[in-house]
């Protein structure tokens, strides 16, 4: 199996207990003990779980877009944050399953010895995504045939397409998604990495329709732009939102999700769309952490999205240093998830 499933010692290592307190850590539900994976998470939904909180500890997406790494610190600057804030009454906690983490070591120790910028090895970290594409499509798609909604976090945006693999192949429907992101990841089917995924899963059947909200054009390349566009796809773009202000945010989401009607919907966001935040493609020309929350949510009451995923997170980017972007990105990745959530009121989403 490639997944480390989490249990109480490793959680208690991560929660900071006070008397006449309970944190979200203590209070989230684990898998149930047991050696069939489907068993276990059906017995989850059972016992109330909706939600799988799912962890990606990768940087190589990145580094084969010829990027920079750090993207695999997400998944750990999330859980510091996120299993330390208060249980609410008001806040589901028992509906979230905390699944563990995809098993990555071995490909990481590969990746860390490899240079993207000789052929041969860029190549090589290329592969390596595939093999990442390889162990996670399948847990993808036994969390989503067990009826949970997966939240996935960390890693590169190389991971939308087995996200989206995974669920499309559970439901057995293509998928319509809305990505927030500068990017619209749909460069050139050259071998994976962080910036195709959406091009992979478009090529493969798994991806009906997409969205992106927030795109900058002089971001992307214009042979993408003109890919996404004989797709059929579209944009809302950031001039569009903030420079020429022709659109709200809530028109602009009004008329993307109106373009996703028919599917079963995916929820993408790529945290370098928070301005200053320490992402893969950190950039202080962007929308404000309120402003994604509040995207987050609504996008998720009127979408009920089928997964969410939450990736490009990269610590060490800060400024300041890794101490401070584990601050910084810990909370902003623990906010989404709770807009996420709440927007559904505690009830899964069922049908298309």
């Amino acid at each position: 199996m490639t997944l480390k499933v989490y249990t109480h010692s490793d959680v208690a290592r991560l929660v900071s207990h006070r008397p006449l307190e309970t944190k979200i850590g203590e209070a989230l539900t684990l898998l149930p003990q047991g050696n069939d994976l489907a068993q276990r998470l059906d017995q989850a939904k059972r016992l109330g779980a909706r939600f799988a909180l799912l962890g990606v500890p990768e940087d190589l997406g990145p580094k084969a877009n010829l990027g920079k790494g750090g993207a695999e610190l997400g998944w750990q600057a999330f859980l510091s944050r996120f299993l330390n804030l208060q249980s609410h009454p008001d806040f589901p906690t028992h509906s979230l399953l905390l699944l563990g983490e995809l098993e990555l070591n071995d490909l990481q120790t590969q990746g860390a010895a490899l240079s993207n910028q000789r052929p041969e090895q860029l190549a090589q970290l290329r592969e390596l995504v595939a093999e990442v594409d390889r162990r996670l499509a399948p847990l993808i798609e036994a969390v989503a045939r067990a009826g949970l909604v997966p939240i996935v976090i960390g890693g590169g945006h190389n991971n939308a397409y087995p996200i989206i693999r995974g669920v499309s192949q559970a439901l057995g429907h293509s998928l319509g998604v809305l990505n927030l992101d500068p990017h619209a990841d749909f460069r050139p089917m050259e071998g994976r990495h962080s910036g195709n995924g959406f091009r992979y899963a478009q090529a493969e059947g798994y991806l009906g329709q997409y969205q992106v909200l927030a795109m900058h054009p002089f971001k992307n390349s214009a042979a993408s732009q003109q890919a996404l566009k004989a797709a059929g796809f579209g944009t809302v773009t950031y001039p569009e939102l903030f420079v020429q202000r022709s659109l709200t945010l809530d028109q602009a989401l009004d008329l993307l999700c109106g373009r996703l009607s028919g599917y079963p919907a995916g929820l993408e966001l790529d945290m370098d769309v928070i301005n200053l935040l320490p992402a893969s493609a950190y950039t202080n020309t962007s929308l404000a952490l309120a402003d994604v929350e509040y995207l987050i949510h609504q996008a998720s009451r009127r979408l009920k999205p089928r997964y969410l995923h939450l990736c490009e997170a990269a610590p060490a980017r800060h400024p300041a240093g890794e101490a401070f972007g584990m601050a910084d990105c810990g909370q902003a990745l623990a906010a989404m998830v709770l807009a996420f959530v709440t927007a559904f009121d505690g009830q899964a989403s069922t049908g298309i």
